[in-house]
């Protein structure tokens, strides 16, 4: 792979979009790793976001 593909297309940036009772959260997120690794390291963000989203609507 060429330098310019990497700096293209990142394999660890990761974009996640929730949509919790109409309003949306934009994470942009960046790690360093194998596609595997990226997926996993991903799982915990993504479950963090979620869970602070929910918790302020129901305050």
């Amino acid at each position: 792979m060429s330098a310019i593909s990497r700096i293209c297309k990142p394999v660890g940036t990761i974009f996640l979009h929730v949509v919790i009772l109409g309003d949306s959260v934009a994470v942009r997120e960046v790690f360093d790793g194998s596609l595997e690794e990226v997926v996993l390291l991903t799982a915990d963000p993504a479950a963090k976001t979620i869970i602070e989203e929910l918790k302020r609507k129901s305050v």
